[in-house]
């Protein structure tokens, strides 16, 4: 996409409120990690990282 596309990806912060955030993606990891651990918590039956555990 060329020289543009990558001073607009400098300027432009994906996740709200991050745009001053030395490394903004880890918000987004370390919600997407909690996010999956909750939700194969609650799951019915035993998933993912809980079906070893257990």
């Amino acid at each position: 996409m060329g020289e543009h596309f990558h001073e607009w990806l400098a300027q432009t912060a994906f996740i709200p409120f991050t745009k001053g955030a030395k490394w903004p993606g880890t918000t987004a990891v370390l919600g997407g990690t909690l996010l999956f651990l909750v939700a194969t918590w609650l799951h019915p039956g035993p998933v993912g990282i809980w079906s070893w555990v257990g």
